[in-house]
């Protein structure tokens, strides 16, 4: 089973898409705020995450600052879990930049060869053109007035799928949205966004701390 390190870099890439160049509101699945890290900053937070891991009980949060700038984090370890035997637990990362949130991320995290690795996501086995059809499937779910409505999109070239679902309604301008997604090595994973309406009719999706 293919892993990487963790570090902030491999978070990146981890996240996926990094070979997207278009815009839309899939944009969520871009790193920004990982790019302004200074080398001293990503040397901080690695260890901060690593204290979290080795030492934190589920639900605890440890949050870092940055000692050279505005940038800070919250980590919170929210369920600790064995596959095969290796130690592992699913992550909550919340980075902030003067107390704004700017990026939410959540990762499975295993303990290989007394390193903690972030499990590849089976995000970066989508290609562009898929990640465009896939964009366009979760606007047409979003603009669905219904909750509970739910479409399936599958390349059976590349062997990638999803389903989109719409999970609640909050008055008509907000849709909270389950994406799972699974590639052709079978790998899948799955998560719970809000996205909300603009005043040009677009959605972009809006950050908690869930």
């Amino acid at each position: 089973m293919k892993r990487r390190i963790l570090n902030v870099v491999a978070i990146a890439l981890t996240m996926g898409f990094a070979q997207v160049s278009s815009a839309g509101v899939l944009d969520f699945l871009y790193d920004s705020i990982l790019a302004k890290f200074s080398p001293e900053e990503i040397v901080s937070f690695k260890a901060a995450i690593n204290k979290s891991l080795n030492t934190a009980p589920d639900k605890k949060v440890i949050t870092w600052h940055s000692d050279t700038s505005l940038l800070s984090g919250k980590i919170l370890p929210k369920l600790s879990y064995s596959n095969d035997g290796v130690p592992c637990r699913r992550t909550l990362f919340l980075l902030s930049e003067n107390g704004q949130r700017k990026a939410h991320y959540r990762f499975d995290i295993c303990q290989v060869d007394a390193e903690w690795q972030v499990m590849q996501s089976p995000v970066s086995k989508f290609e562009k053109a898929e990640v465009v059809a896939l964009q366009d499937v979760l606007v047409s779910v979003l603009n669905q007035t219904d909750f509970n409505q739910s479409k399936a999109w599958s390349n059976g070239k590349s062997g990638n799928s999803a389903t989109i679902t719409t999970l609640t309604t909050e008055k008509n301008s907000c849709r909270e949205v389950a994406i799972n997604l699974t590639a052709s090595n079978n790998r899948s994973s799955s998560g719970t966004y809000l996205f909300c309406r603009e005043n040009d009719g677009s959605w972009k999706r809006q950050l908690s701390e869930k």
